[in-house]
C-alpha cells in the first residue's frame, strides 16, 4: 500500500482535529487581541540594529491580557485608547481615578502619568538587566501614546573606535576648547557607567533611562578646567529641574535655598561632578568620572585648607569619597555638598548658557 493510499488511525485523526481546532482558536483569539488594544508601530530611525532587534522582539512577546501583567485599569485605558483616542482615553481614565479609593497598588501605579508610563515600563522590564546594562544609556526607547496607537521609537549615540578603546558622543557632536584646539567631547564607557551611578543609580528602568540617555545625547556645554594634579577635565552640568522633582529638593531647597534664586541670573544647575579628559583622534575623550570632593577635585583642596578639626576633617573626606547618587538624591542628603557650596565652591550656579538643548528632539 503506498503511502498516499495509507489510512491514519481514529486516535491519531482526533489529535489532529483537536490541534486544528486550537491553532484556530488562537488565531482567533490573536484577532480579536489585535482588533481591542492598540496597534503597536515600530519606527527603527535612529537606533542601534541589536537594540531595536531586542525590543522589537520583547514587544512582540507582550500580551496586555497577561494575568499580573498589567492592572485591570490599564487594560481598560488601551482598550479605550484603540477605541476613542488617546485624548478622549485620558480624560476618561482621570475621571475614573476619582472614583477610586486612594489607598492599594492599583491606584499608585496607574495615575496620570504612571498610565503613559506603562507600556514603556512593561517593554524595559522584560529585556534581561544584562542586557540594558550593556546596551543603555548608550541607546534609548521611547514609547508614545498617540492617536490610536503606541509608537515606539528609538535614539542612539554615536561611537568611534579610537586608541585606547571606545569612544561615544551625542549626534550633535558637542564640543570643548583646550590650549586653543577645539576638540569632540566624547565618553569612555567606565567614565559613562560612574556618570550613571551619579545621576541616577536605577539608570536601566524606564522613566530614569530617557533621563540618562539625554543627558549624554542633548548636553552641549562642558566646562574645561585643570584638576589638582594639572590634568584637563571639564565640570559636567545638570538641571535642577522644578519644584515636583526630587533634585529640585535636592540642591534648590537643600544647597541653595530657594530665596536665593534670581530669575534674572538664568536657571539654576547643579554640578554633577569632573572628567578627567586625554586626547585622541579629535576627542576629549572623559575616561572617568570624579565626584566633588575625590582626591583630585577643587573641593578636595577647600577640605585640606579648611580650618576644620583633624577628626572633623577626616570625617569630611570619608563623607566626600564614599558619596553617591544613592545617597546624595535618592537618600535626600546633600550634606557635604552643602558644605562645599557654603565654604567657597558653588555647587549649584545659575546661567544663561545653553547647557542641553531641547531634550524632546531627542527622538
Amino acid at each position: 500500500m503506498t503511502p498516499q493510499n495509507k489510512k491514519t488511525p481514529k486516535g491519531d485523526e482526533k489529535s489532529e482535529d483537536a490541534t486544528m481546532k486550537l491553532q484556530a482558536e488562537f488565531q482567533r483569539f490573536i484577532r480579536r487581541w489585535r482588533d481591542v488594544y492598540p496597534k503597536i508601530s515600530i519606527d527603527p530611525a535612529n537606533g542601534d540594529p541589536e537594540f531595536i532587534n531586542l525590543v522589537t522582539k520583547t514587544s512582540s512577546e507582550i500580551n496586555f491580557d497577561t494575568p499580573g501583567l498589567f492592572y485591570p485599569i490599564e487594560r481598560r485605558f488601551y482598550r479605550a485608547v484603540r477605541r476613542d483616542g488617546l485624548i478622549e482615553a485620558y480624560r476618561a481614565h482621570l475621571a475614573a481615578l476619582k472614583s477610586l479609593p486612594r489607598e492599594g497598588d492599583e491606584y499608585h501605579r496607574v495615575d496620570g502619568i504612571g498610565i503613559l508610563l506603562g507600556y514603556g515600563a512593561r517593554l524595559l522590564e522584560r529585556i534581561p538587566e544584562t542586557d540594558r546594562r550593556r546596551l543603555m544609556p548608550y541607546n534609548d526607547v521611547h514609547v508614545l501614546l498617540e492617536g490610536h496607537e503606541i509608537k515606539v521609537t528609538f535614539s542612539s549615540m554615536l561611537s568611534h573606535r579610537a586608541a585606547g578603546g571606545r569612544v561615544f558622543y551625542g549626534r550633535r557632536k558637542p564640543t570643548i576648547e583646550f590650549n586653543g584646539e577645539t576638540k569632540i567631547v566624547a565618553f569612555s564607557r567606565h567614565a559613562i557607567e560612574r556618570i550613571c551611578e551619579r545621576l541616577n543609580p536605577r539608570y536601566t528602568n524606564y522613566g530614569p533611562a530617557g533621563d540618562i540617555h539625554a543627558f549624554f545625547s542633548t548636553c552641549i556645554y562642558f566646562e574645561p578646567i585643570r584638576l589638582r594634579d594639572g590634568q584637563p577635565a571639564f565640570v559636567l552640568y545638570d538641571m535642577c529641574g522644578n519644584k515636583p522633582y526630587v533634585q529640585y529638593r535636592t540642591y534648590i531647597k537643600g544647597v541653595f535655598g530657594e530665596e536665593n534664586l534670581d530669575p534674572s541670573k538664568g536657571s539654576p544647575y547643579y554640578k554633577v561632578g569632573y572628567c578627567p579628559v586625554v586626547f585622541v583622534d579629535g576627542y576629549a575623550k572623559a575616561t572617568t568620572f570624579l565626584y566633588p570632593g575625590y582626591t583630585s577635585t577643587p573641593e578636595y583642596g577647600l577640605i585640606l585648607s579648611s580650618k576644620l578639626s583633624r577628626s572633623d576633617r577626616d570625617n569630611l573626606i570619608d563623607r566626600a569619597t564614599s558619596q553617591d547618587g544613592e545617597e546624595v538624591v535618592l537618600k535626600d542628603n546633600p550634606t557635604t555638598i552643602k558644605w562645599f557650596h557654603e565654604n567657597g565652591i558653588p555647587q549649584v550656579v545659575q546661567m544663561k548658557q545653553t547647557v542641553f538643548v531641547d531634550r524632546k528632539q531627542v527622538h
